[in-house]
Order: C-alpha cells, then structure tokens, then sequence
C-alpha cells in the first residue's frame, strides 16, 4: 500500500514526465532567452572516415521552424570532400543537412535539415545600428567539448564599412562592393557562421563571417587581436525568401 509521502513523489515524477512530453511536441518557437538561444544554435563538423574522428568547421543557426539555417560559404568550401558533413546540436546530437544555396560573394550560404525546437527571429533592420550592443555567437573550434564551446561574447558594432568582393568571393565581372559590419571584440575561432544578435532580444543582425586580425592577433600563442566582421541581414534576408 503506497504512503502518502511515496504517492506525493509519484505524482510529481509524472507531472514532470507529462511535462517533458508536452515540450517535446511544443510546435518551434522564436528564442527569447539566452538558453533558448542556445539551442538555436549548430556546429557544422565533419567525420573523418574510417576513424569515425568528429572534426569541428564552424557554426551554423535555425531562422525558422521548418529547419532552415544560415551560415557562411567559406564554411562549407572548407570541408574535406572526402568526409561526412553534419550538424552537431547543443545536446550532442548529429543531423544530416542539405545545401539549398550558397553566394560565395556575400560569403553566405542556406541549409535544410529536420525542423528544430528554436530558433532565431531576425532583426527587421536590414543593417545595425554603430554602437549596438551585441552578441557574438557560435562555437569555438576548441575546446571539443559541445557545453564548454558554445560561447555568447558581449560586444559592440563599431563601423560599417563598403568592400570590394576579391578572391574566390568575387564574381566574373562583378565590381559589387559588399557592405561588412565590424564588431568589437574579435570572434572565437571556430565561429565564423553563427549569428550576430542584438542583445535583450536575441534577434539575428547578421553573421559572423571573419576575423579582422592586427598584424600580431594570434601569434605565438599570445590572444588574438582585432574586431569580427559579420554580412548584414541586408544579404542574408533575399537567400530566405522563397523561390518561384
């Protein structure tokens, strides 16, 4: 015969229980807190075959509830052809992804896999504002520990400068000049690809893309120096619009 105190215990384990369920089915939701936000976030790896040895590319982030993601293009060009791409999320878990598009000269692309519990509303504002306060998202390429790489850095954006595209981003005839946001302090590497966000809100301003390092960021072992520069939402949005 159950007591009072045992029966007491069982209906709070199934309480708890019920309750676990019903935020498993919840339909996705914009993220409005900072754990939230947290699970809104991707790590893009590879799997290094036969070893089965998991290696970390960059980072990636849901922008809707039917499991679509941004991140950069120099993210995806950087994978070994000869391993297997995945999604790594927040608790451990590996997704299979595939590519919807990818401009190389906004240094953008545009992933699907299966829908996801958050994810990351964006900003109405096509740029940010200079002095914005924000944070700087993604996964640091070390430690290889998920809970300990997922970092959320305070900052501010500093300027917004206009770029010529060069390198592998530029176009054949394209003289377009790309607008890049420069964010202080300098990002993680291992980031490039996760989300810019307006503090308070966790809305997304833009993506993290590169470093802008000062001649001795990094060298030696000493602390990287320099600011983040992320792609505005004014390139990210037309990528997400849906297609005739």
């Amino acid at each position: 015969m159950a007591t009072r105190g045992s029966t007491s215990v069982m209906a709070a384990v199934l309480v708890t229980s019920l309750a676990s369920v019903a935020a498993a089915n919840d339909p996705p939701r914009a993220a409005r807190t900072l754990a939230e936000a947290e699970e809104a976030l991707a790590q893009l790896v590879t799997v290094q075959r036969p070893e089965g040895v998991t290696v970390a590319r960059g980072s990636a982030f849901f922008v809707d509830a039917y499991g679509t993601l941004l991140t950069c293009a120099h993210v995806l060009d950087h994978m070994p052809k000869d391993e297997a791409p995945r999604l790594r999320l927040r608790d451990g878990r590996e997704r299979r992804f595939s590519v919807v598009t990818v401009d190389r000269e906004t240094d953008l692309a545009v992933l699907r896999t299966d829908p996801p519990r958050y994810f990351l509303a964006l900003a109405d504002a096509p740029e940010p504002s200079i002095g914005q306060a924000v944070l700087l998202g993604g996964f640091a390429a070390s430690p290889a520990d998920l809970a300990t790489a997922l970092r959320f850095t305070r900052g501010t954006v500093v300027s917004r400068e206009r770029r010529w595209a060069s390198g592998v981003r530029r176009t054949v005839g394209s003289r377009r000049r790309i607008v890049t946001v420069k964010v202080d302090p300098i990002a993680d590497p291992g980031q490039s690809g996760g989300p810019l966000l307006s503090e308070g809100t966790f809305e997304v301003i833009g993506v993290l893309r590169a470093n802008l390092e000062s001649e001795t960021g990094g060298l030696g072992g000493a602390p990287q120096k320099g600011y983040s520069a992320a792609v505005p939402l004014l390139y990210a949005r037309p990528l997400l619009e849906p297609k005739d």
